[in-house]
């Protein structure tokens, strides 16, 4: 009779143990598609642009007359638009086999690009946007 109790006592442990080791294993299957469909809309989301290529073609344009006027702040935005393209040009070179620039280097795109920015109509653009439109212009040049 004890070992009958004995027995009974077990298996009462061991049915209230797998319910919960159901209990917890539905639990992580629930956090894990949580987690899911947080990860799966992170990133989705658009990458955000680093480094000089956010700014605008207004501030670079200001920049230039700053530097002319001798201001050292001015002679910085174009020592950082020059560090900028030449990693930006070199990595898209890079990603696509073939020297985006067609040749002007990184400094010929950082005169096109601050050419482009000094325009009235392109003040509103950002630097990214003007330097891809010229590596686009470029690449319609056969």
């Amino acid at each position: 009779m004890i070992r009958w109790q004995l027995l009974r006592r077990l298996d009462n442990q061991l049915s209230l143990l797998r319910k919960i080791m159901i209990h917890r294993i539905r639990i992580a299957i629930l956090l894990t598609g949580f987690m899911g469909l947080f990860i799966n809309s992170y990133a989705q989301e658009a990458p955000a642009l680093q480094g000089f290529g956010v700014r605008s073609c207004d501030y670079l344009a200001l920049s230039e007359q700053r530097w002319e006027k001798g201001e050292d702040e001015g002679a910085l935005a174009y020592m950082r638009l020059q560090e900028w393209m030449a990693g930006f040009v070199s990595a898209l070179s890079l990603a696509t086999g073939e020297d985006v620039t067609r040749g002007a280097g990184s400094e010929g795109m950082v005169r096109q690009v601050v050419e482009f920015c000094r325009r009235p109509e392109n003040r509103d653009e950002d630097v990214f946007s003007g330097t891809m439109h010229l590596i686009q212009e470029r690449r319609a040049i056969p």
